[in-house]
């Protein structure tokens, strides 16, 4: 826990881990709102991850050790391997939008964040 400066006693920022955020509905209904109404439901912090294993899609996995998006581009082996990791990431996170969102307006502007986000990576490799 961070104790955050100029506010309440109690306050803090939570962390919200990978595995933890797949289950969006769950920390929602859990962590997020809880049982807070109101003035309640404001003034906190969340550092939420990534989804369950795209640190591993986008760097490399950390138990098998295979390249993700920066690895195969630091590697310079081959810019179709980079291309193409980067390619399937943006895929999944589309996919698990969907799966979490489904046809909501919330899903549209989580597409249209990782959309941003993957273009700009893509621009800056």
């Amino acid at each position: 826990m961070i104790l955050l400066p100029n506010c309440e006693p109690g306050s803090h920022i939570e962390k919200i881990g990978g595995t933890s955020i797949s289950n969006a509905a769950a920390v929602l209904e859990n962590v997020l709102v809880g049982g807070r109404k109101g003035s309640a439901l404001y003034n906190r912090i969340f550092v939420v991850s990534a989804y369950n294993g795209m640190t591993d899609r986008l760097l490399e996995h950390k138990k098998t050790g295979e390249p993700g998006v920066y690895a195969l581009f630091a590697s310079a082996s081959s810019k179709s391997a980079w291309v193409e990791a980067i390619a399937e990431a943006h895929l999944e996170m589309r996919r698990l939008n969907a799966e979490i969102f489904g046809d909501s307006s919330e899903r549209r502007v989580a597409d249209e964040f990782v959309n941003d986000r993957i273009e700009g990576v893509r621009g800056c490799l």
